[in-house]
């Protein structure tokens, strides 16, 4: 070890540092700048690593003050920092405060989806052509929010009817097919946008910012995209929007693509969905959705269902009744 052990602050510089260096994306990175911001309230930037204790956990971790997901997401990036804190010798071997914390159980949640029925009142019904591409293409390709406002002229391939997509969680880069509403929305919205501004050039962003609510910026994003879609979830009924935006609409387009495709007798069609969505594995799909195979399969199966009693049992009672 060490001789001298690093103050939080130094062992913070020197964490973040590493982590940049190894490739995590800038959303971690900044979650671990949050969480040690979080601790340092606690112990101090200048107290020695080696002091921080279970009892600065507890406090950061209650259970009454802060809910099961915050716990379990500032446990996972403790758990790195002080990880890290042992390989590197700021601590002794077996330093470890979270020793007596465990990760805490999330109730499920149902997440609401737009009604089938709605959609195309959503759609429709936007606001501008910017904000009605925005739905259509966060509903037909269920991307994240980042996704689609990375989205670039040169990324739409109307003749192949292709979208090339940078899935930022994976690192790849997906060429997507394009559903007939998805074409039709396209077509509409390129023309638009050219008028607007003349000839697109290949890295003008697909749905641009705009100064003073009038001007197209084409090379710039859209700014604050989860907000036009919160109004437009306003203007169908919805009354409560807190938390909505880019997941609503991916939620929401997987859940009924999946239902088309079932309907249609396709019989990968949670496999496809999976694949639209950009999951590692299927029961990753099934929770992001909220169901699962054998759950529906059960409901279909016994609702309704005798097991046992006979008919006969049934008829004798009424018969008796009357009676």
């Amino acid at each position: 070890m060490q001789d001298m052990t690093p103050t939080l602050l130094e062992a913070r510089r020197d964490y973040i540092t590493w982590r940049k260096s190894q490739g995590y994306k800038p959303a971690t990175i900044k979650n671990d700048e949050i969480v040690i911001r979080r601790l340092a309230e606690v112990v101090g930037w200048e107290s020695p690593m080696t002091s921080i204790n279970g009892g600065h956990m507890q406090q950061l971790l209650d259970a009454r003050h802060t809910s099961p997901s915050t716990c379990n997401m500032r446990r996972a990036h403790l758990s790195m920092l002080f990880k890290y804190s042992r390989s590197m010798g700021f601590v002794p071997p077996d330093f470890d405060p979270l020793l007596n914390t465990r990760k805490r159980p999330v109730p499920e949640v149902e997440r609401k989806r737009v009604d089938r029925e709605s959609i195309r009142d959503l759609i429709e019904g936007a606001d501008s052509p910017r904000e009605r591409i925005l739905l259509a293409v966060g509903l037909n390709l269920c991307l994240r929010i980042s996704e689609v406002s990375d989205l670039r002229i040169r990324d739409i391939d109307l003749n192949a009817r292709r979208v090339s997509v940078r899935v930022f969680k994976t690192g790849v880069v997906d060429n997507m097919p394009m559903t007939q509403e998805l074409e039709k929305e396209l077509r509409r919205y390129i023309t638009w946008y050219t008028l607007q501004v003349g000839e697109l050039k290949p890295d003008y962003y697909l749905i641009p910012s705009t100064w003073q609510e009038k001007k197209l910026m084409p090379h710039k994003p859209m700014s604050r995209p989860a907000d036009a879609i919160k109004r437009n979830l306003q203007r169908i009924g919805w009354d409560d929007v807190r938390g909505e935006g880019g997941h609503t609409l991916r939620r929401t387009g997987a859940r009924w693509i999946l239902m088309s495709l079932e309907s249609e007798g396709e019989e990968r069609a949670m496999r496809v969905v999976q694949q639209l969505l950009h999951h590692k594995t299927l029961s990753q799909t099934e929770h992001y959705l909220g169901i699962t195979v054998d759950k529906e399969h059960r409901d279909r199966v016994l609702t309704g269902t005798r097991w046992y009693t006979a008919e006969d049992d049934e008829n004798v009672i009424n018969l008796r009744r009357a009676q």
